[in-house]
């Protein structure tokens, strides 16, 4: 990143690896500088898990339903999405 700053792939790294240590906040912003960079359905389904660990759940479900617009059929999203949402999309 020092480098070059605008690699996606880098800051969703960067952005996952905030996520597993629990700095939830910090993988947030991280994951935002990702998708300002490219939108990707894995960015937004990552940011979704941050946003639901840090009791977001409305701003988690908006990430996960644009992670499915993004990447329609995307698994990972339509669990978390229905999770979320008590099973209805």
């Amino acid at each position: 990143l020092e480098l070059d700053p605008n690699l996606f792939n880098a800051w969703l790294g960067k952005g996952e690896l905030a996520l597993d240590a629990g700095n939830f906040q910090s993988a947030a912003q991280y994951l935002l500088r990702s998708i300002d960079l490219r939108p990707t359905g894995e960015a937004y389904v990552t940011l979704g898990h941050a946003l639901a660990r840090m009791g977001r759940s409305q701003d988690a479900l908006a990430a996960y339903r644009e992670a499915l617009r993004i990447s329609p059929g995307m698994a990972e999203a339509e669990q978390a999405a229905s999770a979320l949402s008590g099973g209805s999309r």
